[in-house]
């Protein structure tokens, strides 16, 4: 049974790893997209994308019951994925959500229904980063193969002053990596 003294040791010796401490980015973006009004950083065609909050990927094995005089013998099914979702602060001048909806565009555009470019350039990676307090990189997701398929409404209030425009992006991916 652990005291308080062990948890204590524990805390001070390893730290906690918080959960406001991520990043999250993009290695880049369909060539259909455009970015306007200057949003640059070189780590993420994003430029600084403003993530209020995040989840790390979700995956699921199923399992497969394999009937045995009358039990049912759980054995190792298929892995799964959920699709992944992040919430944006979107900046003063709407870039980030127009990405996401040039993007989305690219994929299925609104009145000719046709996509309009490859496969290939539509699917991008995104990383999850977790990080100690002094911005080292403590785990690393990699999603691959990613592309949205849901940008939520911003919610409008005249009420809400101080209040920040967001929204949330979902996003569907292949498999993750991590290291």
């Amino acid at each position: 049974m652990a005291n308080i003294n062990g948890i204590i040791t524990q805390v001070t010796s390893h730290g906690v790893l918080r959960n406001n401490r991520f990043r999250i980015y993009s290695d880049g973006l369909p060539s259909t997209v455009t970015k306007d009004g200057g949003v640059t950083d070189p780590q993420s065609p994003f430029g600084t994308l403003y993530v209020q909050s995040t989840t790390t990927p979700d995956h699921t094995i199923s399992t497969v019951n394999i009937p045995y005089r009358g039990r049912q013998l759980p054995f190792v099914g298929d892995r799964s994925f959920a699709n992944w979702s992040f919430t944006v602060i979107d900046d003063s001048k709407h870039n980030f959500r127009t990405v996401f909806e040039e993007w989305i565009n690219s994929m299925q555009d609104e009145e000719t229904l046709v996509r309009s470019t490859t496969v290939d350039d539509l699917l991008q990676e995104w990383i999850v980063e977790l990080l100690d307090e002094e911005d080292n990189v403590v785990r690393k997701y990699k999603l691959l193969h990613c592309f949205p398929v849901s940008i939520s409404a911003q919610d409008l209030n005249v009420g809400g002053a101080s209040d920040p425009s967001q929204f949330t992006v979902e996003i569907a991916y292949n498999y993750f990596e991590q290291n």
